[in-house]
C-alpha cells in the first residue's frame, strides 16, 4: 500500500496539510516560526528531515493536538514553557496506538482519556526530552495538578485500561530544573516499562502544588511491572519527592544518586503496593523533615538500598509506618540535624523510625547507624519486626553545626 508523504517548508503549508485526512506522512525540512496551535488527522504521521528542524509555536498558544493512531517522530517542538506543546482531545473514546519518538520539546505533553469508561488505546513513548515546562501558574484540571508528562484516565472500568510504555524520559537539565513536577501517571493505565534519564524538577515557585510533587507519580489505580531509574534524579521545593508511588509498582530498579533539597521532600513516599525497590546508589536529602525512605501506608516488600543519608532538623533516614517484608541497607545510615517541632511534638533527625504502626519481617543494616544532633537517636523502634540486625554498631553525637 502507497503512502502519501507531503513535504513541508512553511507554517502556511503545515496548517494546511495537517487538515487533508487523505495525506499519510507529514515530513517537516526547515525550522518553522509563529504557528498556530495544530490538530493531526487521524492516522497520520509527522516528522522532520535535516539539521535544526523544528516547530516553534506562538508564545500564548497550545502546540500540537493529536489523536488516534498518530505518530511524531525526530522533531523538536518548542512551545511557552507554561503551554502544552502536545496534547489530545480527552473525550476521544480511544487512543489507538500513539507513537512519540526522539522528540526535543518545550511545555507540558498532556495526554488524558475522559471518555467514561469506554476509553483506553496504547501509548509508545520513546525518547521524550522536555527542556523547558513551567506549572507553576497551571490551575488544576480533571481533579488532578499538571505535571511535565501527564498521563490520565478518568475511566472506572478496568476493562478501559490505557496502556503506556515509557522509555528514554528526561526531565530539565542540571542548573535548569523543570519549574514544575516531573511523570504523573494517573487513574487506569498499565505501564509494563517506565524508564528515565536524569531528571531535574524545581516546585519553589509552584502556587498551583500546595501539597508539593513528584519527579515521578504514580496515582491511584495505575500499575507499572518496572520502573527503572537510568541516572541522576534531583528536585528542589517543598514537599518535592523523587517517587510517590499510591498506585502499585511490581519492580524499581536505580543506578545513579537520588537526591531531594528542600523541606518535607522525601525521595521515596509509599502509600501504594510495592513488590521491589533495588537502588544501587546513595539516597540524600537536605532539608527540614526530609526522609528519605518514608513507607506511610500500603505494603513494600523487598528493598535493597545502598547508603541513606539525611542533612536537616527532624530527617529520618528511613520511617516506616506500614508494613514491609525485607528491607536491607548494605553501606550505613548517616543523619545529620537537631530535633525539629512537629504536630506539637520534637521529631528528631533519627536514623530509623518503625512506629508502633509497623511491622516488618526483617530490617538490615551493614554499616551501622551514626547520627549527629541534639535529640536525634540512631533507633526509634515502637512497631513489630520479626528480625532486626544491625552490623558495625549505632552512634550518637551532638552537637550539630547546620552549616
Amino acid at each position: 500500500m502507497s503512502i502519501n508523504s507531503v513535504i513541508v517548508t512553511s507554517a502556511a503549508g503545515l496548517q494546511a496539510v495537517v487538515r487533508d485526512a487523505s495525506v499519510d506522512e507529514i515530513i517537516v525540512t526547515s525550522r518553522l516560526e509563529g504557528v498556530k496551535s495544530l490538530r493531526l488527522s487521524p492516522g497520520q504521521v509527522l516528522r522532520a528531515e535535516g539539521h535544526d528542524v523544528a516547530i516553534h509555536f506562538d508564545e500564548d498558544s497550545d502546540g500540537l493536538e493529536i489523536g488516534p493512531d498518530n505518530a511524531v517522530r525526530n522533531i523538536t517542538l518548542l512551545a511557552a514553557p507554561n503551554q502544552r506543546v502536545i496534547f489530545n482531545d480527552p473525550a476521544t473514546p480511544h487512543l489507538g496506538h500513539i507513537e512519540l519518538r526522539n522528540l526535543a520539546v518545550s511545555g507540558r505533553v498532556e495526554l488524558i482519556v475522559d471518555a467514561g469508561d469506554v476509553g483506553g488505546g496504547f501509548i509508545d513513548i520513546d525518547g521524550l526530552d522536555i527542556r523547558a515546562a513551567n506549572t507553576s501558574t497551571v490551575e488544576a484540571s480533571h481533579g488532578t495538578v499538571a505535571g511535565a508528562l501527564t498521563l490520565l484516565n478518568t475511566a472506572q472500568d478496568a476493562a478501559s485500561t490505557l496502556t503506556a510504555c515509557l522509555a528514554g524520559l528526561r526531565l530539565g537539565r542540571i542548573g535548569k530544573p523543570l519549574a514544575s513536577g516531573g511523570i504523573r501517571v494517573l487513574g487506569p493505565i498499565t505501564v509494563p516499562r517506565l524508564e528515565t534519564g536524569g531528571l531535574y524538577c524545581n516546585t519553589d515557585a509552584a502556587e498551583a502544588l500546595p501539597h508539593g510533587a513528584s519527579a515521578i507519580q504514580v496515582g491511584p489505580g495505575a500499575h507499572v511491572d518496572l520502573l527503572q531509574l537510568c541516572a541522576t534524579i534531583v528536585t528542589h521545593g517543598t514537599r518535592c519527592h523523587i517517587i510517590d508511588n499510591q498506585g502499585s509498582i511490581e519492580r524499581c530498579l536505580g543506578s545513579d544518586k537520588l537526591a531531594t533539597r528542600g523541606t518535607a521532600a522525601s525521595i521515596i513516599v509509599n502509600h501504594g503496593q510495592w513488590h521491589s525497590l533495588e537502588l544501587a546508589a546513595p539516597l540524600e536529602t537536605r532539608g527540614d523533615a526530609a526522609d528519605a525512605l518514608l513507607l506511610q501506608d500500603g505494603q513494600l516488600e523487598f528493598a535493597d538500598l545502598t547508603h541513606v543519608a539525611t542533612h536537616g532538623p527532624g530527617a529520618c533516614a528511613l520511617r516506616v509506618n506500614s508494613r514491609a517484608g525485607r528491607v536491607s541497607i548494605r553501606h550505613g545510615v548517616r543523619t545529620r540535624g537537631d530535633a525539629l517541632e512537629q504536630d506539637g511534638q520534637p521529631q528528631g533527625a533519627y536514623g530509623i523510625v518503625i512506629a508502633a504502626s509497623a511491622k516488618l519481617r526483617e530490617l538490615v543494616v551493614k554499616g551501622g547507624i551514626q547520627t549527629q544532633g541534639e535529640g536525634s537517636l540512631p533507633l526509634i523502634l515502637h512497631g513489630r519486626i520479626a528480625t532486626l540486625s544491625i552490623e558495625d554498631g549505632v552512634a550518637h553525637g551532638e552537637p550539630y553545626d547546620r552549616n
